[in-house]
């Protein structure tokens, strides 16, 4: 277990080679997927203690954007998806709605993961992306988030791409425990994808922390 008030650390790490040579403990950075964890609290108490430090939570992708998309500001993202994402397009309606959460308007990114599921409603991108529309908005919806995407791991164990985003549910819930059980599992089921490799640097990033807190 891990114990009250462990920091997380000041983790910001993106993945994939976006951001050709630049690394963090060889994990590749992409600056416009930023992960910052938080403080670990008491079981009832994981939604104090400097939430408005974080970025706004937004869907991570299994992949990185391409370089020149990556280096633009998540407004820019937003506007460079906004113009070649087609209705139907729910591929690109999902990295519409991920750059919208990241630019802070959840409004526009739950329009388009509502497009995207309209186009194909099997999508688990779309599905965690208006999960985590909702856990932006309030406590509440954060509550409901993690629940959510812990629904959505029962019915998909493979998938690391639910794996890492019910993680990031955690370390925004400030569930330190439930962020490494989740990223363990993304790294579990496959270690050399970008996932893979970005949830293990958080881990080691975690681990580092609690050794120097002398908790390790």
């Amino acid at each position: 277990m891990l114990v009250v008030g462990l920091a997380l650390a000041a983790i910001v790490i993106g993945f994939g080679g976006a951001l050709g040579d630049t690394t963090v403990d060889g994990a590749a950075i992409d600056k416009a997927q930023p992960i910052v964890a938080g403080v670990v609290a008491a079981p009832g108490e994981e939604l104090t203690g400097g939430a408005s430090s974080l970025p706004p939570l937004a869907l991570v992708l299994e992949e990185p954007a391409p370089a020149p998309i990556a280096k633009l500001t998540p407004d820019q993202q937003a506007a460079r998806y906004a113009a070649t994402a087609g209705i139907g397009d729910a591929a690109m309606q999902v990295k519409l709605g991920a750059a919208q959460q990241r630019a802070g308007n959840q409004d526009a990114a739950e329009q388009a993961f509502r497009r995207a599921l309209a186009a194909e409603p099997t999508s688990l991108e779309a599905q965690i992306g208006l999960a985590l529309v909702a856990g932006a908005r309030s406590d509440a919806g954060l509550k409901k988030a993690g629940v959510a995407l812990a629904g959505l791991a029962a019915s998909n164990p493979g998938s690391q791409l639910v794996w890492f985003n019910r993680g990031w549910v955690d370390a925004y819930l400030r569930n330190g425990a439930g962020a490494i059980a989740a990223w363990r599992r993304v790294v579990q089921i496959g270690a050399t994808t970008p996932l893979g490799r970005t949830a293990a640097t958080l881990l080691a990033g975690i681990a580092k922390a609690k050794k120097a807190s002398g908790n390790g």
